[in-house]
C-alpha cells in the first residue's frame, strides 16, 4: 500500500519557498505553469488509478499543471466597445452600472459562474479544492499545439488537437486544513467529441461499507460507523433531489432524482485514510446505489470531513460523454443567447468544451492585485511563453490538418455573424496578424 502525500500546509510551504512559476519552461512543448515544487506537491497527492498508463503520464515531470492564479479563469467581451477579457472575478459594478441585477445573473459569488458553468457537481460543495491538468498529445516528437485564430468580429477561437487531455484533480478539504484527492476527471479530445472518465476510490456504497470494516476492524464498538455501515447497506434510504437553475434557461432541465447522503465517521483519520489508500477506478456508467428505479451515481454528505465534499451532487449524473456535454457544449455561448438584454456582455467562459483554460497573458488584463486593466482596450495578448514552447500556434490548413483539428458540433452559432462552422476557419484567419 502506497502512501500518499497529504496536501495542506505542504502546498502553501511550496508556494511561499518557489514564488512565481518560471516564465519560460522547456522549449519542446513544456512551460511551467506554476512553480516546479508545487507541481511536484500535485503529483505526491495523486493516488494509485487502475489505469497505469494514465497514472504514469499523470506523474511525469512533462505533465502541465496550473490552478487559478496560474491561468486565472476569464472570459472574453467580444461585441461592443470596450472588447477585452474579463476575469470571472470582475466587480459587480462593471455590469450593474448598465444593466442593474445583469452581475447576479451571470455569477453565484465573485470568481464562480452561476450553475450549471462552475464545477458540475461541486458548484455548491463547502470545502472542495480542484487543480488542473493539460496534457497535449505529440507526433514524431513534437508537440501538437493548440490553434488559435480571431473571428471578425473580436472573438478569439481555438482548438485542441486530437489526443489533447485535460483533468481536474478534485480535493476534499478536511477541518484541520489538509486535503485528500476525491475524485480524478479526465477528458481526451477525440475527433467529433471529448471522451469523458471520471476515477473515484469506491464503485458503489456496498463497497464503501467493506472498506470501513477493514480499516477499522473494531467499528461494531463505535456508534457512529455502526450507523454510517447501516445506512450504506441500505438500499431503501435514498433520498428524492433535484437539481436545476434559475439562469441560463434553456441549457440545464431539472433533473429528478436520489442522493445517498453519508453519515459522519466520528473520525476525520478514517476519511483521510480510505482516500489516501484506495485505488481509483473509473465509474464511467456505474451506478454508486440503486433500489428499483431510485438510483444515485454517486455518494454525498453533509459532513466536511468524509470521502466526498459537503454539498457534493456528482449522485445526480451518470458518468457518460453525453452528462458532461450538457454544460459543455455552451462553452463560449454569447451571453445575450441567455439575456437578450445583456447583448454587449460577452460570452461564457471556455472554448472548445473546456472552461479552465485560455492563451491569454494574465499581466495584460489583470493586476497583481487583482484588478482588471486596459479595460477601455483590447487586453488579450498570447501568452508568449505558450508560443515559444511550440504549445499554441495561429491556425493555418496546411500545418493543422482535418483529421486532427475539427470544430465540435454545436446547435447555437455566433451572432450575429456567422458561425466559423458555416464559414470556413479560412475565412476568418485571412489577413490575421498576430499582436503579442
Amino acid at each position: 500500500m502506497k502512501r500518499q502525500a497529504t496536501f495542506g500546509l505542504f502546498f502553501a510551504t511550496v508556494v511561499a519557498l518557489n514564488g512565481p512559476a518560471q516564465a519560460a519552461g522547456r522549449a519542446n512543448g513544456f512551460v511551467n505553469l506554476v512553480p516546479p515544487a508545487q507541481a511536484q506537491g500535485y503529483r505526491q497527492s495523486l493516488p494509485y488509478l487502475d489505469d497505469a498508463a494514465l497514472e504514469a503520464t499523470m506523474k511525469s515531470p512533462d505533465t502541465m499543471w496550473y490552478d487559478d492564479k496560474a491561468i486565472v479563469p476569464a472570459y472574453q467581451d467580444s461585441m461592443g466597445d470596450p472588447k477585452g477579457l474579463r476575469p470571472n472575478t470582475i466587480d459587480s459594478s462593471f455590469i450593474n452600472l448598465a444593466v442593474p441585477g445583469g452581475w447576479q445573473r451571470l455569477f453565484q459569488k465573485k470568481g464562480k459562474f452561476n450553475f450549471p458553468f462552475a464545477t458540475g457537481g461541486a458548484d455548491v460543495a463547502e470545502n472542495f479544492v480542484k487543480v488542473n491538468f493539460w496534457i497535449p498529445p505529440r507526433a514524431n516528437g513534437r508537440v501538437l499545439p493548440v490553434a488559435y485564430w480571431k473571428l471578425n468580429f473580436s472573438r478569439w477561437r481555438w482548438l485542441f488537437p486530437v489526443g489533447t487531455k485535460f483533468g481536474e484533480v478534485m480535493f476534499v478539504r478536511f477541518p484541520d486544513g489538509e486535503q485528500r484527492v476525491f475524485e480524478i476527471r479526465v477528458r481526451t479530445r477525440e475527433i467529433d467529441k471529448w471522451h469523458n472518465e471520471i476515477f473515484r476510490p469506491f464503485l458503489s456504497s456496498a463497497e464503501l461499507s467493506d472498506m470501513i470494516k477493514a480499516f477499522r476492524p473494531g467499528w461494531p464498538e463505535s456508534a457512529a460507523l455502526r450507523n454510517a455501515v447501516a445506512k450504506l447497506n441500505d438500499p431503501n434510504n435514498l433520498s428524492p433531489r433535484s437539481l436545476s437553475t434559475q439562469f441560463f434557461k434553456g441549457t440545464f432541465d431539472t433533473v429528478n432524482g436520489h442522493a445517498d447522503e453519508v453519515p459522519d465517521f466520528g473520525d476525520d483519520s478514517l476519511a483521510k485514510d480510505l482516500l489516501q489508500y484506495s485505488t481509483f477506478r473509473s465509474v464511467k456508467s456505474v451506478p454508486w446505489k440503486e433500489s428499483g428505479a431510485k438510483i444515485t451515481y454517486a455518494a454525498s454528505t453533509r459532513s466536511k470531513a468524509s470521502i466526498v465534499p459537503a454539498g457534493y451532487d456528482g449522485g445526480m449524473f451518470p458518468v457518460t460523454d453525453s452528462s458532461c456535454l450538457r454544460c459543455h457544449v455552451d462553452g463560449g455561448r454569447q451571453i445575450e443567447n441567455f439575456y437578450p438584454d445583456m447583448v454587449l456582455y460577452g460570452e461564457l467562459w471556455g472554448e472548445d468544451e473546456i472552461f479552465s483554460w485560455h492563451p491569454f497573458e494574465t499581466s495584460a488584463f489583470l493586476s497583481p492585485g487583482g484588478d482588471i486593466v486596459n479595460f477601455n482596450n483590447d487586453n488579450r495578448r498570447i501568452r508568449q511563453e505558450l508560443v515559444s514552447a511550440g504549445l499554441v500556434e495561429v491556425f493555418n490548413s496546411g500545418a493543422h490538418p482535418a483529421h486532427l483539428y475539427k470544430e465540435l458540433p454545436r446547435a447555437w452559432g455566433y451572432n450575429p455573424m456567422r458561425s466559423a462552422a458555416s464559414q470556413g476557419l479560412k475565412d476568418y484567419v485571412t489577413g490575421f496578424s498576430v499582436k503579442p
